[in-house]
Order: structure tokens, then C-alpha cells, then sequence
């Protein structure tokens, strides 16, 4: 009866049967499997923070530096073609998808402010009049209506084209880049603003995706939404659940001991030598801006400006030296970040000497508006703004 019974293998007997291949179909289908698993990539961790903080910047000085709208069109065409191949996997993608509609508002109030209200310059195409109505002076004395002229319309859509492609610009970035890795690359001295910002840029996303998912569960319930009345079952939850998250943010935060890894408080003078140094850099901007290049005021102007900026560097310099903060960071600086940092630091770069070489980077429109100037030499340094498309996908 003893025979009968089946008696496991021990020793190497046992770790030989155990160590048995499988089948041919079994494997095919494991290999099959897991090299579906790699393949999964997630193209939003794959560049370098600091690269995309470096976008960010190039990017923006491309569009403080010209309102004309071929470029600006240019600029947001790069930018969503940089968001559909950089944000695929990302949890934040649907960010740009509410600045395209945010952006297209703005544009609609702009042109609209256009038309209502009329200033000095009216240009000479006239197209249509209304009825003409005038605030007290005490509003303002701005004109409402009267006649509209293409011109108007053209300088409306232009502040919206601008204000559209900003908004695309921010709303890319927000999607692309890692926020946890780029918290960590946050100097000492602005650790907590750094978190602060993160958090916020973060915001907004997050609470797209839990608004998506409550609707979802609510729709699996059989909840419709018809009207206004009925988003009190959306708006609870999502409310409920930002406290809770809010709340489990800070648990985390105490529980591995934020802020307390400072030495000691620094010194009250360096405190005001840092607020002094934001009223300085704030004086300086406002200078620039509304005085002449080369008046005593803008000279003034540019000394406020780099006396600011040392003051605050020298706040910097004190706050680090008071906290100590570890942190992991994953991420390498490689030589494809260099290049990619390299070719969008050549976007302004080439903006700056086309305006230095006499190629028009602002639309005239006033008189008689005109087709808006074209050249490629711009827009070949707008292109270098799709360095990031040289990002590799990283694998889950």
C-alpha cells in the first residue's frame, strides 16, 4: 500500500524537478508577456528636470521677445507636438488639454474686448459701426463701441494668440516633467517655497484625475448629469477627498520630520537683506519697463536690479549654510540632457540677434494692418525648441 503512495523528491532530486523548463507554449507566452510589460514606457520620466526647466525658460523668452502670430502659431504648434510625444503615460496629460480650452476663452474675451471698447489708435479699415456710449471720467472715460476697425481685431487676437501660447507653454511643461524629481533638485535655502510650488503646480492635475474618477464611479451607479442640480454627488467626493488628501500630505510630511533639520534661525539683518533685495529687483523691472533705454532712471533702474539680486543671493548663501536636507535623486545628467539643454538655449539666442540684425520680431499694426513678415531664419530657432523629442521613453 506503501508503493502506491506518491512520495515527494528530496535533496537534488527535488530541486532538479523544480528547476524543470516549461513548455514551449508556456514560455512563449511568459517571454511574450513580459516583454509587453517592458515596453510599457513612460516618456514623462525620461528627461532630465533641470532640461525641462531650461525649455521652460527658452521657451518663455521666445514669446516675451515677438507677438507676431506666425510665430506665435509656430511656437504652439512645436509645444503640442512636444506634448503628444512627451506626456503619452503621464498622470497630468489632460493639464494642456484645459489650457487649449482655457486659452481659447481668452482669446474670444480679447477679441471681444476689442470690438466693445475702442482706444486712440483705430486703424483706417473700418468694417462695421455701433452704437458709441462713453464712461464718466471718473471710470476711466473709455469709450464703448463705435466704429470697429480690422486693425482692432488684429490686436485683440494678437494679446490672445499671445496669452494662448503661454498658457500651452506652462501647461506642457506641468504635463512633461517629473514634479517629485524636480522638488528634490530645489536649493536648501528655498526647500519649503520649492515644495510649495510643486504642490501647487500639481494641484490642479491631481484634481482633474479625482474629478474624472468620482464621475466615472458615479456614471457606473447610474448617475446622469443633466444640469447643474445634479453635481452635488460629484462635488462632495471630490471635496471630501482633497481634505483627506490634504490631510495625509501633512502626516507624511510630520512623520519624516519637515523643517526640522535647520541648525539654527537665521539672523534677522539677512532676513531683511533679502526682503530689501525683492523691493530692489521689484523697483529695477518696474524702471525698465516705464522709462526710456538709456535715461538716468533706467540706469538707475538696471543698479537697483543687480544690487537686488545680490542681496538675495547673499540671503541664499546664509539659508543654505543653516539647513541640512539629504534627499535621493535618481536621475543622471547625461550628455543627450546637454544637447537637448543646448539646442532650446538657441531658441532665444537666435530671437536676440534676429532683432539684432533688423528683422522685425514686433506686428505693426496701426495704421493699416498687413500680412504679418515671415522668415525662416526664426523659425528655424523656434524648431530647436523640439529638443525634447530626443527624450528616451523609460520603461515602467
Amino acid at each position: 500500500m506503501s508503493s502506491d503512495v506518491y512520495q515527494p523528491a528530496t535533496g537534488r532530486a527535488r530541486e532538479a524537478l523544480n528547476q524543470v523548463e516549461p513548455t514551449t507554449a508556456s514560455k512563449e507566452w511568459s517571454s511574450q508577456a513580459s516583454q509587453r510589460q517592458r515596453r510599457i514606457a513612460r516618456p514623462w520620466e525620461g528627461g532630465h528636470s533641470l532640461a525641462w526647466v531650461v525649455w521652460l525658460i527658452a521657451a518663455l523668452a521666445c514669446i516675451s521677445q515677438t507677438d507676431q502670430p506666425l510665430y506665435l502659431g509656430l511656437i504652439g504648434a512645436v509645444t503640442l507636438v512636444i506634448w503628444q510625444h512627451c506626456a503619452l503615460d503621464s498622470p497630468f496629460q489632460a493639464v494642456v488639454r484645459v489650457m487649449l480650452q482655457l486659452g481659447g476663452v481668452l482669446f474670444g474675451f480679447n477679441l471681444l474686448f476689442s470690438v466693445i471698447t475702442a482706444s486712440i489708435l483705430r486703424g483706417q479699415t473700418v468694417l462695421f459701426e455701433l452704437p458709441s456710449w462713453r464712461l464718466p471720467q471718473l471710470l476711466g472715460g473709455i469709450q464703448l463701441g463705435g466704429l470697429i476697425t480690422a486693425e482692432q481685431l488684429a490686436s485683440g487676437a494678437v494679446r490672445g494668440l499671445r496669452l494662448w501660447t503661454l498658457l500651452l507653454v506652462v501647461g506642457t511643461f506641468n504635463a512633461c516633467v517629473n514634479h517629485y524629481r524636480l522638488l528634490r533638485r530645489t536649493p536648501q535655502g528655498f526647500f519649503q517655497l520649492g515644495l510649495v510650488l510643486t504642490i501647487g503646480l500639481a494641484f490642479i492635475p491631481q484634481t482633474l484625475l479625482r474629478l474624472r474618477a468620482i464621475r466615472d464611479a458615479q456614471r457606473l451607479r447610474g448617475h446622469r448629469f443633466r444640469s447643474w442640480r445634479d453635481a452635488l454627488p460629484l462635488f462632495v467626493p471630490l471635496l471630501s477627498g482633497g481634505l483627506e488628501q490634504s490631510l495625509t500630505l501633512a502626516e507624511a510630511m510630520e512623520a519624516r520630520g519637515f523643517g526640522r533639520t535647520q541648525r539654527g534661525k537665521i539672523a534677522a539683518r539677512w532676513t531683511w537683506l533679502g526682503l530689501a533685495g525683492v523691493l530692489l529687483v521689484c523697483a529695477g523691472v518696474w524702471a525698465l519697463f516705464f522709462y526710456r533705454t538709456g535715461s538716468a532712471a533706467a540706469m538707475l533702474g538696471w543698479l537697483g536690479l543687480a544690487l537686488g539680486l545680490l542681496a538675495m543671493l547673499s540671503y541664499w548663501w546664509q539659508a543654505n549654510r543653516l539647513i541640512v536636507r539629504s534627499s535621493y535623486r535618481r536621475e543622471q545628467w547625461t550628455r543627450q540632457a546637454t544637447i537637448i539643454t543646448l539646442l532650446a538655449a538657441l531658441a532665444p539666442v537666435g530671437f536676440w540677434l534676429a532683432r539684432r540684425s533688423g528683422i522685425a520680431m514686433v506686428y505693426k499694426i496701426y495704421p493699416k494692418v498687413t500680412w504679418p513678415p515671415f522668415e525662416p531664419i526664426v523659425a528655424i530657432a523656434i524648431l530647436a525648441l523640439l529638443a525634447p523629442l530626443l527624450f528616451k521613453a523609460s520603461a515602467r
